[in-house]
C-alpha cells in the first residue's frame, strides 16, 4: 500500500500526456513502483493459494477479501492505463486469479460480489478477445483517481453505506 502512490502517479502522467517517466521520476521511484507491482502479484498469489487450501471461514474470508481486493487494484489500474505493456499478460492473469477467488468467496461474504462487479466494470473490456488492439482508458487521470480513491482508501462513510454497522 505504501508504494501504490508512486505507481498511480506514474500511470496518471503517461508519456502521451506529455511527461517522461524514468528521467523525471528517478531511480528510487522506479524501485518503489517495482516493489508495488511485486507485492501486489505476490499478495494475489499467496491469498489465492491460501483460499484454495485452507478451511474457508467467514473471518478468513473477510481478511482475504480485504487484502486481495487492495492487491488486485494494482494490476487493474496498470491494465487500464497501459494495456499494451509487456507486463499486461501477467496483469490479466493476476486479475483472473483474483476474480476466481472472489467468485468463490461470494457465498460467505456478499461484499465479494460487489468487489467482483467493480473489477469487471473497470477492466472487463480488456479481457474481451474481440477487441483488436486495446488502448489506454480514455478517462482523465482526475476522474480515475476520484473513482478509485474510495476503493483504495475505504472510509467510515463507505462502511455506513454498505450497511455493515448501523451504529457507526
Amino acid at each position: 500500500l505504501m508504494y501504490r502512490p508512486f505507481l498511480v502517479g506514474r500511470l496518471m502522467v503517461r508519456p502521451e500526456r506529455g511527461a517522461s517517466t524514468v528521467q523525471e521520476n528517478g531511480m528510487q521511484v522506479e524501485i518503489a513502483i517495482q516493489r508495488c507491482l511485486d507485492a501486489a502479484r505476490e499478495s494475489v498469489q499467496l491469498i489465492s493459494s491460501f483460499w484454495a487450501q485452507e478451511q474457508k471461514s467467514m473471518m478468513a474470508c473477510w481478511y482475504a477479501l480485504y487484502f486481495l481486493f487492495q492487491a488486485v487494484l494494482i494490476p487493474v489500474i496498470c491494465l487500464r492505463n497501459d494495456p499494451q505493456c509487456a507486463l499486461a499478460t501477467g496483469w490479466r492473469d493476476q486479475i483472473t486469479q483474483a476474480m476466481n477467488v472472489l467468485e468463490s468467496m461470494t457465498r460467505l461474504n456478499p461484499t465479494a460480489s460487489r468487489c467482483l462487479g467493480v473489477i469487471r466494470s473497470l477492466c472487463g473490456s480488456y479481457f474481451d478477445p474481440s477487441v483488436d488492439g486495446w488502448g489506454p482508458t480514455e478517462e482523465s487521470p482526475q476522474t480515475q483517481l476520484a473513482n478509485l480513491y474510495p476503493l483504495m482508501w475505504p472510509t467510515l462513510e463507505m462502511a455506513q453505506l454498505d450497511g455493515t454497522d448501523s451504529t457507526l
